[in-house]
């Protein structure tokens, strides 16, 4: 049996259907994760970044890595970030903020101030709060690059 010419055109359609099918996918995936995880600071305050640096690092059970590593200075890795601002909390705690203001502002960096707060998890310890400052800086949206207690 013998295939005519548009026959054998016909065979080919969904193989090109499906190859069209999967780059569209792999372009609009590639997409979605750039807004999410490059752009996410681009509009946003270096207050906002703070925020949002904190909710990556303390809302879940475990930090957002992925989160993490869209606020941060592309010179500090995510894993570093969330040890380097967790090795100061008491373990089983809840964490909490308020209070997230500008302290001090040059061109493209700034000092951003926050209210820490732990509450121990089944413990009759009082919460402690502490100040912390934040480095941020404007890297194409403004990144945080260090977290520290103030002393």
């Amino acid at each position: 049996m013998t295939t005519t010419p548009a026959q054998a055109g016909r065979s080919r359609v969904p193989a090109v259907f499906a190859v069209l099918g999967i780059l569209a996918a792999l372009i609009a995936g590639g997409t979605v994760y750039y807004t999410q995880f490059y752009k996410v600071t681009a509009g946003d305050t270096p207050e906002r970044v703070v925020e949002k640096f904190l909710t990556a690092v303390f809302a879940d059970d475990e930090p957002d890595l992925a989160q993490v590593g869209a606020v941060i200075c592309d010179d500090w890795d995510p894993a570093a970030a969330v040890q380097r601002t967790t090795s100061t909390i008491r373990a089983n705690s809840h964490v909490s903020w308020q209070d997230i203001i500008r302290l001090s502002s040059e061109e493209g960096r700034v000092v951003v101030e926050a209210t820490i707060t732990v509450t121990p998890i089944g413990d009759e310890d009082p919460s402690d709060a502490q100040g912390w400052a934040f480095g941020v800086v404007d890297e194409d949206g403004w990144r945080v690059c260090d977290a520290r207690p103030i002393v």
